[in-house]
């Protein structure tokens, strides 16, 4: 899902995610390097941010990392 489509913020997004499953871990792609205030982000419950231009190997570390650290 994304911003553009649905009209609703990452926060916004995030949290519809975590209502439905607290467990799962929140990967936000973003078109821009400086998204959110790193305390913004961490609010909102996301986990890692990645480039919408990230290679599907990028994306792999990404998911793995916080496959990781969920335990």
């Amino acid at each position: 899902m994304t911003v553009r489509e649905t009209g609703l913020s990452f926060h916004w997004q995030s949290q519809l995610v975590r209502n439905i499953r607290s467990d799962i871990p929140v990967l936000l792609c973003a078109g821009y390097r400086q998204v959110a205030k790193p305390e913004e982000i961490e609010t909102a419950g996301i986990g890692r941010i990645v480039s919408e231009h990230a290679t599907s190997k990028d994306l792999a570390r990404a998911i793995r990392s916080l496959m990781d650290r969920r335990g």
